[in-house]
């Protein structure tokens, strides 16, 4: 730990004395001064670890300053005002296509290199694990937290460590495990020193943290706390971890079986465990059991305008979810899932989640069209869209050729009360499963722009975009 020494102790009490005695002598003179005397706000700058654990809000700041080097991961492209992507993820894939380079898509384009890998979490991750380790070993001292909340603290703390490995390992493989004592800042270098650790046993690592944290934190918060983790994030993310060590990827690859450590070991297990997978479906099962997560689902809607829910297909059955989908609506059971329609606290597929929005404007400006603010740079993949099936059920390559047509409709639509569809679009846009609508801005597709700041005055509500060179949605000057 970080401690003053006897000397600076000793002239910290002698400046102190050094300033009453000041103090004491000027207010007969300068009465009112005493504010510009006030030295506590330097005092407090200076505070000691041991300070910080004998306060419940000063200990509950460091938790929070530990927390504040989570990466926002939300970043899916980054962009050239300076905000970056926080994993290779996104754009970083080949179901998505943007024509000029982003942090987000620097792997696509042969960008990353061994000298300059975009993507540099370590040091911000190992000073969050340094603090969390520090919260545990120092927690125990706190004389104002109830029971109650040195669990809650506690728990958050190893939901933190364990996070910050969870991080590296996905991005990085197997990485270095440290001691869960906190280093003196003066301490030996040398000895300060140490090798990864193979995956299996960074999982291990993992997997025990996030279970003393489930052991440890509640399974509900209030409100106005629902960014902190819960019991169900923390086996959420171990089922998860676990599934990762069950992959092929680490599980018996023989890719890598020339890469060891000094000792001889393999980083990455030759030998299949199919065991696994069992100890990944276990956890998930137990996220289940709690009873406390669902499918979102909203109900169906009914009128007579022709407006509501569309009628099923006759392959799906009219029974009540989950046995069938008679009684909601699939279309904004799907969409509001990420539309911002319902508070997160109330959507119980969520099961950890920031409350935070996205940085800057770059991941919105690349997917909107020119009219709305945006470049529409952000496509996707043809063989990605044509994976979405008809609304039957059929995959798309089952399709008739008048199906996958690109003759227009020339007839418009309305479901599910407020999804509009233009006569201009495409048989092959046409009768498609209702992930398609909520997911995919399709040649002569409808942007509501419901909350558009410029109103109906710059043409904005209902916008069709048309998706070529030339059309609504492209910007011929950039």
């Amino acid at each position: 730990m970080i401690k003053l020494d006897n000397t600076k102790r000793k002239i910290g009490f002698l400046s102190k004395l050094t300033v009453i005695t000041v103090i004491l002598s000027s207010i007969f003179m300068l009465g009112s001064c005493e504010k510009y005397l006030d030295i506590e706000k330097y005092v407090y700058d200076q505070t000691t670890l041991d300070s910080i654990f004998l306060s419940r809000a000063r200990t509950e700041q460091y938790i929070n300053g530990a927390a504040s080097l989570l990466p926002d991961e939300s970043l899916l492209t980054g962009s050239e005002w300076g905000y970056g992507s926080t994993l290779p993820s996104g754009l970083g894939s080949d179901e998505a296509i943007l024509p000029f380079e982003l942090p987000g898509n620097v792997i696509l384009y042969d960008e990353v290199k061994e000298t300059d890998v975009r993507y540099n979490p370590w040091p911000t991750c190992y000073k969050g694990i340094r603090k969390a380790n520090i919260i545990l070993e120092n927690i125990s001292k706190n004389p104002e937290l109830t029971e109650m909340e040195m669990r809650d603290f506690r728990g958050r703390a190893y939901f933190l460590r364990a996070y910050f490995y969870f991080y590296l390992v996905r991005l990085y493989g197997p990485v270095v495990i440290l001691p869960d004592r906190p280093f003196d800042t003066d301490e030996d270098v040398a000895s300060a020193s140490f090798e990864r650790s193979t995956y299996d046993e960074c999982v291990e690592k993992i997997c025990a943290d996030f279970e003393e944290a489930a052991k440890l934190l509640p399974s509900d918060r209030i409100d106005v706390l629902q960014y902190l983790p819960t019991r169900g994030a923390a086996l959420a993310f171990k089922a998860r971890i676990q599934l990762y060590a069950a992959s092929p990827l680490f599980n018996g690859n023989s890719y890598y079986s020339d890469w060891k450590d000094t000792q001889g070991r393999n980083f990455i297990s030759q030998t299949e465990d199919k065991m696994k997978w069992g100890k990944a479906a276990a956890t998930f099962k137990r996220v289940i059991d709690m009873n406390k997560y669902a499918i979102h689902t909203v109900g169906v809607i009914k009128n007579e305008k022709g407006t509501g829910t569309l009628p099923l297909p006759e392959t799906v059955s009219n029974a009540n979810f989950p046995e069938g989908a008679g009684n909601i609506d699939p279309y904004k059971s799907y969409k509001t899932l990420f539309d911002g329609t319902y508070q997160p606290n109330i959507v119980k597929e969520y099961i950890y989640y920031s409350k935070n929005g996205i940085q800057g404007n770059g991941d919105y400006r690349l997917v909107m069209p020119a009219k709305l603010g945006g470049n529409a740079s952000f496509s996707v993949t043809l063989d990605m869209i044509d994976q979405y099936r008809m609304a039957d059920g059929r995959p798309f390559s089952e399709a008739t050729q008048e199906e996958k047509s690109w003759q227009a409709v020339g007839q418009d639509e309305t479901f599910s009360l407020d999804y509009l569809l233009s006569g201009n679009r495409a048989h092959r846009d046409n009768g498609r499963e209702p992930r398609f609508y909520a997911t995919i801005g399709f040649n002569a597709c409808i942007w509501p722009t419901t909350s558009h700041r410029d109103g109906l005055s710059a043409g904005t509500r209902n916008y069709i975009a048309d998706y070529y060179y030339g059309g609504s949605a492209s910007d011929m000057n950039n």
